[in-house]
């Protein structure tokens, strides 16, 4: 028997100190054949959003039934305190699942999806949060540009064209050309050849 009353009872409501959840869900089974780099891509994808996350940021990985060599690795950063959470399954439950089951745990204002093959560059959530303050609605951010995209937007974003809400012109981004192509090199979708291709943007 425990003697006395639980001291935690007695504290105050918990104050979030962060506003930004990342979740990223990890799966390398071994290092052989397809996954024989994978290690080394999602060190560079971690460590490239812990030197990114701000102070109002946080970090949850799910490893999904990852081999040990995955598990010491992600123990060692949840002890050094670059990752805030870590959720771990003794075998493959599905990336979706895996992703949702962490998402629903997040207490944060945005929820960055990711997977674990991303590079993160410097001011990407800024950038992203300052998308949700200035354009009200807006249901997602992708800090990848896609000049393909289905109608370059979603069927919120078109409403508010044709509403008027928002402008919607076509402008060449040179800047945007080298950027573009490594995302299409990454999922083998070929390359744009000229830096002056047009892209759909919208202005409020």
């Amino acid at each position: 028997m425990r003697l006395g009353s639980n001291p935690e009872k007695q504290e105050k409501k918990i104050t979030i100190t962060t506003h930004h959840r990342v979740v990223v869900v990890v799966y390398i089974p071994n290092e052989e054949g397809f996954y024989k780099d994978s290690i080394d891509v999602f060190k560079m994808c971690i460590d490239s959003l812990v030197s990114t996350l701000n102070s109002k940021a946080a970090l949850t990985i799910v490893n999904n039934g990852s081999y040990k060599k995955v598990s010491d690795f992600l123990n060692l950063y949840l002890e050094e305190k670059k990752i805030d959470t870590l959720v771990s399954h003794n075998t493959n439950i599905g990336k979706i699942d895996a992703l949702i089951g962490a998402a629903r745990g997040a207490r944060e204002k945005y929820i960055t999806l990711a997977d674990s093959d991303i590079l993160f560059v410097k001011g990407w959530q800024e950038k992203v949060e300052e998308v949700f303050a200035v354009f009200p609605n807006v249901g997602s951010v992708s800090p990848i540009p896609v000049r393909r995209g289905l109608y370059a937007g979603t069927s919120s974003v078109l409403k508010h064209i044709l509403l008027g809400k928002i402008k919607c012109m076509f402008i060449p981004i040179p800047e945007n050309f080298v950027g573009y192509n490594r995302y299409l090199e990454s999922i083998n979708w070929g390359f744009e050849d000229k830096d002056n291709n047009e892209w759909s943007v919208v202005e409020k």
